[in-house]
């Protein structure tokens, strides 16, 4: 397994994301997680903590919650990782609803519908480099976008809460350079095709006029 350890200054775009041996929670059911289940559409890969900050996590969740519409549209993929083990995040999963109401009894249509990454081993964060070193056992919020080939596009430096918007105005800019780059090489394709049918033609013209010549 590939496992480069990327600084916050050192994260390049463009690089493939490597498999980690890690398990995912979705819908209470956990299973075995790698990113090519999710190549073909873009990723938006965030970081929080459970044990430690669990005042920000149900924060996050609105935020996302709020924005599901929109991520739908862009047919963009939302995972979110934590140190947890796959069972503080089933039960995170099966009482979010309860303690959420509880606390902001306002926003009922709450809901954590996208896989959670159980990183209890840290083989993500320490690829990302996402340790707060004032504090070893918190992650520095971070949120990444992979593209539809599973390449790193972008990294924000803080949490999915804050950078919200520009997480979505960044998506719909790289959708529409993808759109504009699949419209060129289509173009491309046309005209190699228009004249490599050109060229046949002018040949067998060529071919037919040497030919009638030698009558």
């Amino acid at each position: 397994m590939h496992t480069r350890n990327l600084s916050s200054s050192s994260l390049h775009v463009f690089c493939p994301i490597p498999k980690f041996d890690i398990l995912y929670v979705e819908n209470g059911l956990f299973d075995d997680f790698t990113f090519d289940k999710y190549l073909g559409k873009y990723v938006v890969l965030f970081f929080y903590d459970i044990k430690n900050n669990p005042e920000v996590f149900p924060d996050e969740i609105i935020t996302i919650s709020k924005n599901r519409k929109i991520f739908e549209e862009l047919n963009v993929v939302l995972l979110a990782v934590s140190n947890d083990n796959v069972f503080t995040l089933t039960s995170l999963i099966l009482h979010n609803h309860l303690i959420h109401y509880e606390q902001n009894p306002v926003n009922l249509n709450v809901n954590i519908d996208f896989p959670l990454l159980a990183d209890k081993n840290n083989e993500i964060a320490l690829y990302f480099n996402v340790w707060n070193f004032k504090n070893p056992h918190l992650y520095q919020k971070k949120v990444i976008i992979i593209n539809p080939q599973g390449i790193i596009k972008k990294n924000f430096d803080s949490s999915i809460k804050k950078n919200i918007d520009k997480v979505i105005k960044s998506i719909r800019e790289f959708k529409f350079t993808d759109a504009e780059d699949l419209h060129r090489r289509e173009i491309t394709r046309r005209n190699r095709k228009f004249d490599k049918a050109s060229i046949f033609m002018f040949k067998l013209a060529l071919n037919n006029l040497l030919s009638f010549n030698t009558l």
